[in-house]
């Protein structure tokens, strides 16, 4: 599948196409979020092979998009193809992204994605992250993998994504604040 990629003239569908067909190097180990098996963005990325194939022979408005975004950061690229994805994508309707939620004040966090999966009508929460890390000494242990900030460490990452990034949504104020934003 990887084969495929390098394909694509373009290399910003090259991108979309890896955003799509790869799976999180990370699992979430009896976590209660529902992370998706590889074999989901195999199908995910099959599925949208037709898709890409059409972007690929003009990708002038995925480029505008990503030429038009501020923040250069991995990251906020790889969400970038995200939201460019999912705005396209068949199954799903997109209801928000980066939504920012303030209750009584104080800013509890930020939701990558809240879409609605149109074959179940169900409101799914959506997180995604890219980040660059370089291992040091024993890189079988998480805390030995750095990022760019002195304090950025991969085991923070993932902790702080596990207790907090993925859990917002099932914290009952967010939730009701959730309705309450329709």
């Amino acid at each position: 599948m990887q084969s495929d990629i390098v394909h694509y003239r373009h290399r910003v569908v090259r991108d979309l196409a890896w955003a799509i067909a790869t799976p999180p190097l990370i699992e979430p180990d009896g976590h209660h979020c529902e992370w998706p098996a590889a074999a989901w963005y195999t199908q995910q990325y099959r599925l949208a092979q037709d898709w890409l194939g059409g972007l690929d022979e003009d990708a002038g408005e995925l480029q505008a998009l990503l030429d038009r975004q501020k923040d250069r950061r991995l990251g906020r690229y790889f969400e970038t193809l995200w939201y460019y994805w999912l705005m396209h994508h068949p199954d799903y309707q997109l209801l928000a992204h980066n939504l920012q939620v303030v209750i009584n004040g104080d800013t509890l966090g930020e939701l990558d994605f809240i879409v609605r999966d149109r074959r179940s009508d169900e409101v799914i929460h959506i997180e995604v992250a890219v980040k660059f890390y370089l291992g040091i000494g024993d890189t079988r242990q998480m805390r030995n993998w750095h990022g760019p900030g002195l304090k950025d460490r991969l085991d923070k990452k993932v902790a702080h994504l596990k207790r907090r990034q993925t859990c917002i949504a099932q914290d009952e104020r967010v939730g009701q604040w959730l309705q309450r934003q329709g």
